[in-house]
């Protein structure tokens, strides 16, 4: 090898390289998601976020409506109150599945 000094290599072990033998697996039980899911997750987030807050904008005070192609303080608000409902779903994925087994 060009410019590498044997002398001043690291041990074997020490050089950073993980090596076939011993492949760090994931436990079985473990289930695996797909990309999908989270799109679908996140799709859900959006719709039913932006139908929360189009649903409230007639009531909020004109500061917080959110105005067509302009940055403003309503596209804050439409942007929290998507984050809010994918939470929620995350939330809710994460409890539901733990009822069902503790029930079942």
């Amino acid at each position: 090898m060009v410019g590498r000094n044997p002398e001043r290599a690291l041990p074997e072990g020490l050089s950073g390289v993980r090596y076939a033998a011993s492949p760090q697996k994931m436990p079985s039980n473990v289930p695996k998601r797909s990309v999908f899911s989270g799109l679908g997750e996140s799709f859900l987030a959006v719709v039913l976020g932006n139908i929360v807050y189009f649903g409230a904008a007639p009531y909020l005070p004109e500061r917080w409506q959110h105005q067509l192609f302009h940055p403003d303080a309503g596209l804050v608000l439409d942007f929290l109150t998507c984050a809010a409902v994918f939470g929620l779903i995350r939330l809710a994925r994460r409890i539901l599945p733990s009822a069902r087994n503790e029930g079942g």
